[in-house]
């Protein structure tokens, strides 16, 4: 998957997760809601800390090499 479908996918986990954990009032949503947060947070680490993103050199700060 690209680092742009991860964080689509990420992004519409945590939408339909908070709705179904804050807006339904039933447990089995609760559950679902619940199920969608923790996959928003598995999705988002995995766009962060892609290899390509990881393996790039932080850019250098002009001021701090004055």
């Amino acid at each position: 998957m690209t680092e742009r479908t991860l964080v689509r996918a990420a992004l519409a986990c945590l939408l339909v997760g908070g709705f179904l954990l804050f807006v339904v009032d039933a447990a089995v949503a609760r559950l679902f809601g619940v199920l969608l947060l923790t996959a928003f947070i598995a999705l988002g680490t995995f766009a962060i800390a892609s290899p390509d993103r990881l393996s790039e050199d932080p850019p250098e700060d002009e001021e701090d090499a004055a």
